[in-house]
């Protein structure tokens, strides 16, 4: 009889686990998705004149995002661009800047669904 009694317990309780889970996983939250900005093959710190770098953009938003691009010297918009990119797609670009200043601060800023997100690195003295 005891022993009727633990399994119907193990049964009851792995049934309203069963339950419980499902209906965790089927109204959780759905994870937010994120975008990648980045630079690429940069292993030296430039000094001023003509500074070319790559950049690279990766959309996992989980949605077709546009990326408004803007280059900046030392907080001064240089340039400015906009870029469409499908879920999982990824956009790389060569850039070239003009830094007339030693200790210039280059940047690539992108600003898309009430965000902003910004990659920069600094020329070094003469």
């Amino acid at each position: 009889m005891e022993d009727k009694n633990i399994n119907n317990s193990i049964i009851i309780s792995c049934i309203v686990g069963i339950i419980v889970v499902s209906i965790l996983v089927i109204s959780g939250a759905k994870s937010e998705g994120f975008t990648e900005l980045y630079f690429l093959d940069y292993t030296k710190v430039p000094e001023k004149g003509v500074i070319a770098f790559k950049y690279g953009i990766s959309n996992h938003e989980a949605k077709d995002i546009n990326y408004n691009v803007s280059f900046l010297i030392d907080e001064n918009q240089v340039k400015s661009k906009i870029i469409s990119l499908k879920n999982n797609e990824t956009f790389v670009e060569e850039y070239a800047m003009l830094a007339t200043d030693s200790e210039s601060k280059l940047a690539v800023e992108i600003t898309y669904a009430d965000k902003k997100e910004e990659i920069h690195f600094f020329t070094k003295k003469s």
